[in-house]
């Protein structure tokens, strides 16, 4: 009976997940458009979600091209998970100090997308 409840309402569970999680969560479509974001995302990017769902990360911030980020990004596209730790932040927060995974989401053994969970470790004014 306990499984059929989980089945039944997994999506407003896992979304009531991401959503109260304190990290970041972010899910990424295989071209890096932004298909998942939580509220701690955004406090983060300083943005809205409305504005970032459908969006490509790289069109957002270019300069992360240069970034070990997007390194990780891509070498979890290739089904890799991946961890980066930081001591500086990529986007807002200079100081601030966190990790990222990033997790290839796979169907029949193709990543469609990539999870990525950032842990805020030290994030001055947030």
């Amino acid at each position: 009976m306990g499984d059929d409840i989980l089945k039944e309402h997994s999506e407003i569970l896992l979304k009531l997940v991401i959503e109260n999680i304190d990290d970041i969560v972010v899910v990424f479509d295989a071209d890096l458009n932004y298909l998942i974001v939580n509220d701690a995302a955004c406090n983060l990017l300083q943005m809205q979600k409305h504005k970032l769902i459908g969006k490509n990360l790289l069109e957002l911030f270019p300069n992360l091209t240069a970034s070990n980020s997007h390194r990780q990004l891509l070498h979890a596209l290739s089904g890799k998970t991946t961890m980066d730790a930081r001591s500086e932040g990529t986007f807002t927060r200079e100081g601030a100090k966190y990790t990222t995974s990033y997790h290839p989401l796979k169907n029949k053994g193709m990543v469609f997308a990539i999870l990525a969970i950032t842990k805020k470790i030290y994030f001055p004014n947030l």
